[in-house]
């Protein structure tokens, strides 16, 4: 009976077999390569807050959270039971619009992602499936990759010359999956209702449902493409659901080292490796709960990361997670992480632990992504009264870089009313709160240095709320790769034409996986412009804040403001 099992599982292990990023899963390991080095695209052919309360001590994984991940209206068990129909996703009432082909299905409408249907128009198929095929894998950036993923999920018509298929919602799926949200992908699949006719997407959906702990929805789909999907490795998958409720499955031995996601079938949780692992890995483990505890914490760290997990279900992991020695800077792993969230929400002086929230707010290489989310939420009791005016506008800074401009604003008014307020004119000004006057006594109070100053000169300049440094001024971040003036002056040209879609496209492939914290600043300057320039207003503004906070902390020794 064993030997059945392990062999049925070894053949799911198989199924599917995407290629790219996708493939990472099914192998034992792969490191994502970090997008060190700025290619020009290839040439063209024919987008939540962690509000998550103090720590209290806790029995170590008592607490941890069940899933991170929206499941169907059926949840997902262990035994499925069968079923005659495939459960409805996320938002399969909407199903998209359809209007133009499978490749304007999307699962979210134009009042939750800021895409309306008009987001491809005047945009030719075969470049939208140029720029889509060059997204980084891997957006670790919160805000660049909310941007990502509201622009993947989006009902859309499809673009000019598409052939009518599902190669682009394939793609977007695909997209989905290698940065993490795979139960976007998941959802974003099973809304076409195309599975029949393109077996490469069914295999996506499948594999999408595993990896989000849909087990009954990936069983279903088996069954419902039984005449499709005929290889060898599918039957076995099929198989494998039919005897998890009670059916009968023939098969031999196998090695265990291969099963990759079929374990999740059998009940048994995946492994991931912290470091290499593709995000949607670190997911599927973070958000099993059969997953060993500490194993959970560090997929869950290393996913908060890559901004794939929201920064509330990072912050139960941490709470839940015994303490330990908290490191003096940024976290590198799981426990250095729960160390530091523990120590944010003991009692104590509030501007120490505003201190350790700092520390914890970007990742070593500056970059704000879920973990940082994370780090805030047990600072969120605090009130905003007189008697803490002297640590408002810092406040008010991890609130802005996180993208809570809601709870920063009372942070920001009291800093105003303390005197204080001279600390947050890059963030006021870019909400059109405080004018250009402003920048000498920043600068002074800020205590920041020349190159990180010019840097951030050029982050507003985007904005027109002050000039770009001079030619000649050292701004840091020249050093970096410089973009691809061709496709500087093709997102231009894109934004200028309203196409909001291409401009998004060029502009997430311009920032790379570092996102704002690691551009160079002529292409940070034009994206901003650029997204700005095509009414995306809050999304530019939230990487500029996310920009402003690298710049000012590293300019001033990563002290902090």
């Amino acid at each position: 009976m064993v030997s059945t099992r392990l062999a049925l599982l070894a053949a799911v292990a198989l199924l599917a077999a995407p290629s790219g990023a996708q493939a990472q899963f099914w192998q034992k390991g792969g490191k994502p390569s970090p997008q060190v080095q700025q290619e020009p695209l290839p040439p063209q052919g024919g987008d939540d807050q962690g509000d998550t309360q103090p720590v209290q001590p806790s029995v170590p994984g008592a607490d941890l959270p069940e899933s991170d991940v929206p499941v169907s209206s059926t949840p997902a068990q262990d035994r499925p039971m069968p079923r005659v129909s495939r459960p409805s996703g996320p938002a399969a009432s909407l199903g998209g619009s359809g209007a133009t082909g499978p490749d304007s299905v999307g699962t979210l409408p134009a009042r939750d992602t800021n895409f309306d249907r008009n987001t491809w128009r005047g945009s030719n198929f075969a470049t939208v499936l140029r720029l889509m095929s060059a997204l980084p894998d891997r957006i670790d950036s919160a805000g660049q990759h909310e941007l990502a993923r509201n622009l993947l999920v989006s009902i859309a018509d499809a673009p000019s010359g598409d052939d009518g298929g599902s190669r682009l919602l394939e793609l977007r799926v695909r997209k989905l999956l290698s940065m993490g949200d795979v139960a976007a992908a998941a959802g974003l699949a099973r809304a076409a209702n195309s599975i029949q006719d393109n077996p490469s997407l069914a295999q996506a959906e499948i594999e999408a449902e595993l990896l989000a702990g849909q087990v009954e929805s990936a069983c279903i789909d088996l069954r419902a493409t039984s005449g499709v999907l005929t290889d060898s490795t599918s039957v076995a998958a099929l198989n494998l659901c039919l005897q998890a409720t009670g059916g009968a499955a023939d098969g031999g031995g196998a090695d265990t080292a291969s099963l990759g996601a079929a374990l999740i079938i059998a009940g048994i949780p995946p492994s991931a490796d912290p470091a290499s692992s593709p995000p949607s890995r670190l997911v599927a483990v973070a958000t099993n709960p059969r997953a060993p505890a500490d194993q959970r914490v560090e997929a869950g760290f290393a996913a908060g990361r890559a901004s794939a997990l929201t920064g509330e279900f990072i912050g139960k992991l941490l709470q839940a997670a015994p303490g330990g020695s908290v490191p003096s800077g940024a976290p590198t792993d799981g426990s250095g992480a729960a160390a530091l969230y523990h120590a944010i929400g003991q009692e104590g002086a509030v501007e120490q632990r505003i201190a350790l929230a700092e520390h914890g707010l970007l990742s070593p290489e500056g970059v704000a992504d879920k973990v940082g989310v994370a780090m805030v939420g047990p600072l969120r009791n605090f009130q905003a009264v007189a008697e803490l005016g002297a640590v408002a506008p810092r406040m008010a800074i991890l609130y802005y870089t996180v993208g809570d401009i809601e709870a920063a604003a009372p942070w920001a008014e009291l800093a105003e009313t303390s005197g204080n307020g001279a600390l947050l004119w890059p963030y006021k000004a870019l909400l059109k709160q405080a004018d250009a006057g402003g920048i000498s006594d920043w600068q002074q109070k800020a205590g920041i240095d020349e190159a990180h100053f010019s840097r951030v000169l050029t982050i507003l300049s985007a904005f027109n709320v002050v000039r770009p440094p001079s030619g000649n001024a050292q701004t840091a971040g020249d050093d970096r790769p410089e973009p691809p003036f061709p496709d500087l002056l093709a997102m231009d040209k894109a934004a200028a034409g309203r196409r909001a879609g291409e401009t998004v496209l060029y502009a997430l492939a311009l920032l790379g996986r570092g996102g704002p914290a690691q551009a160079h600043p002529l292409a940070l300057r034009r994206v901003l412009a650029d997204l700005d320039q095509t009414s995306l207003h809050n999304e530019a503004r939230q990487l500029a804040f996310e920009a402003i906070t690298a710049a000012l902390f590293e300019g001033t020794h990563g002290a902090g403001p």
